[in-house]
This record gives C-alpha cells, structure tokens and sequence, in this order.
C-alpha cells in the first residue's frame, strides 16, 4: 500500500494527491489553512438555530393549541 494515500473509502495514489512531495511542515501548514470544514460547521449551526426556534414556537404555541382543545370539549360536553 506504499505510495497511496487512504482518503475515506478511496485510496488515491500519493503522486496525484495534493501534498505530493511535500515536507512534513508544508503538509500542517496546508491543513490549517484548510477551511472546507468551516461550512458545514456554519450549516449544521443554522440548522441547530432554525430547529431550536421552531421547537420553541411549537412549545409555546401546544399550550394554547391545548387550551383551545379543552374549550370546545367542554363546549361539546356540555351540549
């Protein structure tokens, strides 16, 4: 498996891959200044935002849906 790098289910050869010849420092100079993780982190956060405010809204909105609910079976009941 010499000269091929594992990139998840792919192996790559190491002569097409980016860091081919690359010293040890270049390779971690590279993946700091790597930023292609950064938007899916900033996704999932507005993801997390947006599904928080819709739970808040629905949890809010449950007392009085529960409300409403008890009054027309009371209406019910009593007619």
């Amino acid at each position: 498996m010499a000269g091929l790098v594992a990139m998840g289910a792919w192996s790559v050869p190491l002569a097409d891959h980016a860091w081919a010849g690359a010293n040890v420092k270049c390779i971690i100079r590279l993946f700091i200044d790597d930023c292609s993780g950064a938007t899916i982190i900033e996704y999932g956060l507005v993801a997390i935002l947006i599904s928080t405010a819709i739970i808040l809204v629905l949890l809010s909105a449950g007392a009085e849906l529960s409300a409403l609910y008890q009054d027309i079976y009371t209406g019910l009941s009593g007619a």
